[in-house]
Order: C-alpha cells, then structure tokens, then sequence
C-alpha cells in the first residue's frame, strides 16, 4: 500500500513538474490574465512570459480610422499573433468592430450578395509571427446618413508588412508566409468579391463619334437602290 501512495506521489510530482516547464515555455491560453485597451484594440497580455496578442478592432468610423496599425508591443510585451485564446480558452478572434450607427449585421436569413466592400488597411510590425484565430466576417448593412440608402457591404483588407517580419511578407497587397509562400487565406482580401466594380468597363466605353454614326447609318440613294436591283433581261 506504502508503495501505491509513494508512486502516485512521484507521478503527480512529474506531472506537475511537466506542466510548470510546459506553462513558463509554451504559448497557453491559460498564461493570458489580462485584458487591455490600446488605441482602439482589445490586447490580451501574459505579464510572466512576455507575450500578447491582438484580438479585435474598434473601427470608429472615419476615413483615417480604417487604417490599423498592430502594435509591436504593449505594456512590455510583444504582440507576436493575431487572434488567440484567453484563460481557459475562450476565443478571442481578430476582427473588426464596426460602428452601429452606421453598420448593422445584415440577416443571414435575408442575404444578398454584398454591394460593396469597407476596406482596411492592416499594417503588421515586425514582432507579428502567428495568424492564429480570425473572425468569420459576416455581411453588413450600412446606412448611407445623408440619403438613408442601405447596402450589403463586406470587410475586406489590404495588407501592409514590415520587411524585417521574419514570417510574413505582402505580394500585391495580400499577406503571405515565408515558410511556404502560401497565402494567409483567413482574411478577405480587396476584391475578393465577385460581382463587384463589374459594369464599370460599360459606362467607360469608348463612345462612337456622331460623325462616324452618320456614316454607318448614311442610307443607299435611290438611284443606286434601282441599280443594284435591277434584274437584266425584263425590259
């Protein structure tokens, strides 16, 4: 029996052991205790290991607000992911928080196709090494405040990355990875939309001069109508 209870000691020994390492070097939700505001977005810091993570982005409405910087470190830490999980894992996605009084969740019961896009620009630091959690971006409805017009529109990005990331770079606007060159797919990209800015090449159409109208139109005289159609051998 003594033996039982010392093994069971020297299991639980290691296993606690094991999770002191595995908590003060690994990356676990259970590390970030903390919460914070930083110029408009929502950071979860682990103050022990030195880490912190970008969830989302209150967009305040304006013209200049949808540009968005990720810090490169708040309080200390390095922002080193986009998206995480926080205490015992609850998620806490990148996305963007959009202003009520403008947008309003579109009903997914009710869905067109979106009409336009609401386009940010994401600039990432240097210290950025993981997409790990992004949100599923629904559709919204915005409401034009001087006409009352309302259209289906979409969140959609375009990407800025600091040369000296070490696991990011942007190739036409789009972010990539360097291990593999493949393309961060969680995020939507400017003119991913199909169906949008279609129809432009119609209204910029090269229109035909009147001049040369007249010409295509110009109608055969009537002597060369008799002419042309007469048959030889009825007189």
């Amino acid at each position: 029996m003594k033996r039982n209870w010392r093994l069971f000691y020297l299991i639980l020994s290691m296993l606690l052991a094991l999770s002191f390492i595995l908590s003060a070097c690994g990356d676990w939700s259970l590390n970030y205790s903390r919460i914070t505001e930083y110029g408009g977005w929502e950071i979860a810091l682990d103050p022990e290991g030195g880490n912190a993570f970008a969830a989302s982005f209150r967009w305040d409405g304006s013209e200049e607000g949808k540009r968005i910087v990720v810090p490169d470190e708040v309080e200390g830490c390095p922002v080193f992911k986009l998206g995480g999980y926080y205490g015992r894992g609850l998620p806490m996605p990148f996305g963007i928080a959009m202003p009520y009084s403008t947008y309003g969740e579109a009903d997914p019961q009710k869905r067109k196709d979106p009409e336009e896009e609401t386009v940010f620009t994401l600039v990432i630091g240097k210290n950025l090494q993981e997409i790990q959690n992004v949100a599923d971006f629904p559709d919204y409805i915005r409401v034009d405040e001087k006409t009352g017009e309302e259209k289906i529109c979409r969140v959609a990005f375009r990407v800025e990355a600091d040369e000296e990331n070490p696991c990011f770079y942007v190739k036409e606007n789009r972010l990539y990875r360097r291990s593999d060159g493949s393309l961060v797919a969680e995020l939507p990209y400017e003119g991913d939309i199909a169906g949008i800015g279609e129809g432009e090449e119609d209204t910029e159409a090269e229109e035909i001069p009147e001049a040369a109208k007249d010409t295509e139109a110009e109608e055969i005289p009537e002597a060369e109508k008799d002419t042309e159609a007469e048959i030889p051998g009825t007189e």
